[in-house]
């Protein structure tokens, strides 16, 4: 049944190509920019306001025409001064809490002088990060650190973004692909290719974020999506100030692309190793003639096998958005985003000694007959209001639906024998259903000669998670070496568990970014969290029924940042931060488990440069952890929070785009996460999944002159070193190297259309090598030599 629903797909496909083909010809073509400027160069004027003709002071302003550009910032007038050859430019300005503007103005050569006016619409909230510049692989300016835009020069910890232009050079396919480009960032297990776990500094979490919204197992439960996604971004160490309950490893944020006021269709189609296929289509405009209505959708379709035996993925992904300009100082944006998939769950391989299997990384242990579904949904609405010329207040909601059915026989434990492998016969309806709801106003003051950027709002949360289980009744049993999956006993399933969860948050939280000195920023911040959870369990292998086991914590997380600029290009900073995340469960004698708690300390120096060519930062960090849960020595059925770990070192991220045909994409990180308290694990132990020594490079380059212009090249190398694969160290996945290539091709055809070619090789010396564990039954192998093709038309 799954062939021809594929067919159905791409021909649909198709068909839509076909008629936005048809549609976009019958378009009169917009005026086309010279590609060169080189005539007698004129003193050109702007002058940069609001919609109530406010000045706007420090907005970045950029003049392109061709190979020529230039570049400044507005003075305390909002003006900014150029002196360039004539010809068709595309003016572009962006200014912190305005939308990005681009229009094309005509500097004639007989003119002395021009002088053009540009006004701005207040920005449209994405409840993402914000881009205040960007220039192919580097951003400079984000949110995500602050909840406020602010330069990267400017914020108190370390965090690195992946620009979309580093997805397509890579041909990311998955979160897995995009997080290599992060230094002391890793994916050690995927669930059985469903939800990720991410390890960021040692720490282990499933803090992934969409839009600056949550996107974990609460709210989603399929691998991310990327034909939607404009960047991808990591803020490192305890975050609770910015986002709330999180655990102290970090954050990954997914930024997802908005509509925009230039029409567009995109379409794309990849194919490669181990029967992939995948074709995504993209439009985007303005829907009325005013460009007050801006629309975006994107579909994706996916087929795909896998190098591990029997696995495969079948995916429907569909995503509209809206964006309504009602006046320059209110716009709403309405989200949605719509995903079918079905797949099969993988756990892996095992482990036996001190190594994992010495098997084919490609050998199923499970029963590769049993299909696992997802269908979920996503919707939000963002509003955003300007108040005079200082204040924007926001208002932005999203909810989420799904069910998620676990079905699958996996490894439950190995024999004696070191070959026998007993599965774990699970059958589970995973259901959720979440609603986020966040408020908040920003504005900038003045006390005398000091700049304050001041944030204050509130968040509300509800997660609603039900879950039905069923268990297998046989004990089916697998060998590891010969696998005779025909020999799987019949299934037979009986219900196990009945659970649900119900959890209600709420939060307030306050900030202020304070300008001492033009080279002298502190940001002082905290945040309240109350967090509620109410468990129903029902245990057929017992009988029993509990019906609300709640637990309530609240906590405060404040951060405190400095930043000291001795130069303009140079950042020295320095931050405290704290972080907590709510724990279900009780004690012993029903005392609810009281929230782990993480405390960071930071120093770093972040290099930049004021024609946003580079950004670089080296950080040295300390990260603990405590009210963790280690087992209650007088009650060994029962744990207690007394458990402490802690992670320490230091790391290095860089992003050059050394020319505009030039980038590259530099990390690397060196780690001591160990267990420091506990009364099941040695104390020195190291965290699973986190290696000692991690680095990535990447870089590529495009001839942008001569016969073969258009064509790029790149080439990044992805390392790691040895890694213990569970909490009791009892057994390593070896370091590797994996290097990685490309080769594009890209022309403009007819003026206003463009053809891309790409093709990637990863894995190119065809190691054997593993990207992780969560436990000795959960051993994650690395993919062999893998070819991808693709080819893109945009218009």
């Amino acid at each position: 049944m799954a062939a021809p629903r594929t067919c159905a797909f791409y021909l649909y496909g198709l068909i839509l190509l076909a008629l936005s083909s048809v549609s976009q010809a019958q378009q009169v073509a917009g005026p086309s920019v010279e590609s060169v400027c080189s005539g007698e160069k004129i003193t050109v004027d702007l002058s940069i306001a609001d919609a109530q003709s406010a000045s706007i002071p420090g907005a970045q302003v950029t003049l392109t025409c061709g190979e020529t550009s230039v570049s400044g910032t507005t003075d305390g007038s909002g003006t900014a001064h150029f002196n360039v050859p004539s010809g068709s430019y595309v003016l572009r300005t962006q200014a912190s809490g305005f939308d990005v503007k681009e229009t094309k103005v005509q500097i004639a050569a007989s003119a002395g002088s021009e002088h053009f006016d540009v006004t701005m619409n207040v920005q449209g909230h994405k409840e993402d990060v914000t881009v205040s510049a960007t220039n192919g692989s580097l951003v400079s300016a984000t949110d995500i650190g602050t909840r406020t835009e602010t330069a990267l020069r400017d914020v108190p910890q370390s965090l690195q973004i992946v620009s979309r232009q580093v997805l397509d050079q890579q041909q990311a396919r998955s979160m897995n692909d995009v997080l290599r480009n992060v230094a002391g960032v890793t994916i050690p297990w995927t669930s059985g290719g469903r939800y990720e776990s991410i390890t960021i500094r040692g720490f282990t979490t499933m803090n992934q974020f969409k839009d600056g919204f949550r996107n974990d197992p609460s709210s989603n439960r399929a691998p991310i999506e990327l034909s939607n996604v404009e960047r991808v971004e990591v803020l490192k160490g305890p975050s609770s100030m910015v986002f709330g309950r999180l655990d102290p490893s970090g954050v990954v944020n997914v930024v997802t692309r908005a509509p925009t006021s230039n029409r567009t269709f995109n379409a794309n189609y990849q194919g490669g190793s181990f029967g992939y296929r995948q074709l995504n289509l993209d439009w985007t405009g303005p829907l009325n003639q005013s460009k007050s209505v801006l629309y975006r959708l994107t579909l994706s379709g996916l087929d795909t096998k896998s190098f591990r035996n029997y696995a495969f993925t079948q995916k429907l992904f569909v995503a509209p958005a809206v964006t309504w300009i009602l006046n320059p100082t209110l716009t709403v944006r309405f989200y949605s985003e719509f995903l079918i998939q079905n797949s099969v769950n993988d756990q892996g391989l095992v482990a036996v000694g001190t190594r994992p299997a010495n098997i084919p990384i490609n050998r199923y242990l499970g029963d590769p007959k049993l299909i696992a579904p997802d269908r979920q949904g996503k919707v939000g609405v963002s509003v955003d209001k300007a108040i005079g010329s200082h204040w924007v207040l926001r208002s932005y909601e999203r909810s989420s639906v799904g069910i998620s059915i676990y079905n699958s026989r996996t490894a439950q434990s190995l024999a004696a024998d070191n070959r026998t492998l007993t599965l774990n016969d699970s059958y589970s309806e995973q259901n959720f259903q979440t609603h986020y709801w966040i408020n908040e106003a920003v504005g900038r003051v003045k006390t005398g000669p000091i700049n304050h950027t001041i944030l204050g709002g509130f968040q509300l949360d509800r997660e609603i998670n039900p879950n039905n289980a069923k268990a297998g009744v046989a004990t089916p049993k697998i060998d590891i070496y010969t696998p005779n999956y025909a020999a799987l006993p019949v299934r037979v399933l009986a219900t196990s568990l009945s659970n649900n969860a119900d959890g209600s948050y709420g939060g307030f939280y306050a900030q202020d970014q304070i300008e001492l000195l033009r080279n002298l920023k502190l940001t002082l911040g905290t945040r309240y969290d109350i967090a509620k959870n109410i468990t129903d369990t029902y245990s057929s292998a017992r009988g029993t029924f509990v019906p609300h086991v709640s637990g309530r914590n609240t906590a405060w997380s404040p951060r405190t940042g400095l930043v000291y600029q001795p130069r303009e290009n140079i950042s020295l900073y320095a931050t405290y931060a704290k972080s907590f995340l709510p724990q279900i469960g009780t004690d012993f004698f029903s005392t609810p488990f009281a929230p782990t708690r993480g405390e960071l300390k930071e120093t770093g120096i972040r290099f930049s440069s004021p024609s946003q060519r580079y950004v670089a930062t080296v950080a040295a960090f300390n990260i603990k952890q405590t009210n963790v849960l280690t087992t209650d020595p007088a009650h060994t059925s029962y744990s207690v929070t007394v458990g402490q770990q802690r992670s320490k070192g230091i790391e290095t991220d860089t992003t050059f785009q050394l020319t505009p045909e030039w980038n590259i994409i530099a990390g690397y990180a060196y780690d001591i996460p160990q267990v420091t308290k506990d009364n099941t694990y040695a104390v020195g132990a190291f965290l699973a999944g986190a290696p000692r020594h991690a680095g990535n490079f990447w870089t590529h380059y495009t001839l942008s002159h001569g016969d073969l212009k258009g064509l790029g090249v790149g080439a990044g190398i992805f390392g790691s070193g040895k890694r213990y694969g569970d909490l009791a160290n009892t057994y390593l996945t070896p370091g590797y190297a994996r290097v990685d290539m490309n080769a594009s091709y890209a022309r403009t055809v007819r003026d206003t259309s463009r053809l891309s070619i790409n093709f990637n090789v990863q894995n190119m010396g065809d190691r054997r090598y593993f990207e992780g564990g969560s436990t000795r039954l959960r051993v994650a192998p690395g993919a062999p030599r893998t070819y991808i093709g693709s080819i893109t038309w945009t218009r």
